[in-house]
């Protein structure tokens, strides 16, 4: 996530944020702790870039053992992570 200060108290929507909320509700109670939930996150107008993304998470005996985002984004940057080989 990430906020600019000059651009007020919002940020755009994160789909990093947005796929571990849906875990969030699972681990405090706040959907059903079986079975599958649907969500969807509003964000981003304060700034200008109001976007939705939709979440499902499947859960467990109160577990979350899946979770899925989906959306429409604005690239800002990309790049690539390498791991190093183990020693």
């Amino acid at each position: 996530m990430f906020r600019v200060a000059e651009q007020g108290g919002e940020d755009a929507a994160t789909g990093s944020a947005a796929l571990a909320l849906g875990s969030w509700l699972v681990d405090r109670g706040l959907v059903p702790g079986d079975g599958e939930t649907r969500y969807a996150v509003h964000q981003g107008a304060e700034v200008g870039r109001p976007s939705t993304l939709y979440g499902r998470v499947e859960a467990r005996a109160g577990r979350a053992e899946r979770v899925w985002v989906r959306g429409h984004v604005v690239p800002v940057a990309d790049g690539t992570l390498r791991v190093p080989p183990l020693p």
